[in-house]
C-alpha cells in the first residue's frame, strides 16, 4: 500500500469576530489521519471590512529549510518548526492569496494591484513586477513590468 504524506494547509475562519482566533496553519497526517495546528492566526491589526481580505494565511510556498506563507500585504517566513524567522512587506503587495518558489525567486499574486511580485529569496527583496491589467475605455488589457521598490508603480486595482 502507498505510504500517505504530511502535508501542510491552512484555513480561514471567515465567521470569526476580532479577538478570536480566524484560522491557523496545520500539520495533516494523512496516512495517520491526524493533525497538530502549528500556528493559530489571531491577529488583532487586520482589517475586518469585507469577505475575507486580510484574514488568515493564503498561500503556502518551501524553499530549502524555509516556509513561506501569504497573509494579504505581508510574506512570512518560518524554519521547519515553524518559528517566524522574518516577514517582508511591499507596497504594491496586498491581498495576496497565492505564492510559488522557482528557482529561489518567490513568485506573488498582488490581486489588490493586478500584480505579479518577484521576490529573490537569496537577497531577500523584492526585485521585480508584472502588473496585468483590463482597461475599460480602451477595451484592451494592458500588461507592463516595474520596479516594487519604486513609487512610479501601479496604482491600486483589482480588474482581472
Amino acid at each position: 500500500m502507498e505510504q500517505l504524506p504530511k502535508v501542510i494547509v491552512s484555513s480561514v475562519i471567515r465567521s470569526a469576530h476580532q479577538g478570536e482566533s480566524h484560522g491557523g496553519v496545520y500539520i495533516v497526517d494523512l496516512q495517520a489521519g491526524q493533525f497538530t495546528q502549528v500556528i493559530d492566526w489571531n491577529d488583532p491589526s487586520i482589517s475586518w471590512e469585507g469577505r475575507g481580505l486580510d484574514r488568515g494565511l493564503r498561500g503556502i510556498a518551501i524553499h530549502d529549510d524555509a516556509i513561506y506563507m501569504a497573509a494579504s500585504d505581508e510574506i512570512f517566513a518560518y524554519d521547519r518548526q515553524f518559528n517566524l524567522l522574518a516577514s517582508f512587506r511591499n507596497p504594491y503587495l496586498k491581498h495576496c492569496h497565492e505564492i510559488f518558489v522557482s528557482n529561489g525567486i518567490l513568485y506573488l499574486a498582488s490581486t489588490g494591484f493586478d500584480s505579479i511580485l518577484l521576490f529573490d529569496l537569496r537577497s531577500t527583496s523584492f526585485i521585480r513586477g508584472y502588473c496585468f491589467r483590463y482597461a475599460s475605455a480602451q477595451d484592451k488589457y494592458l500588461f507592463g513590468q516595474f520596479d516594487p521598490c519604486a513609487s512610479a508603480g501601479p496604482v491600486p486595482g483589482d480588474s482581472v
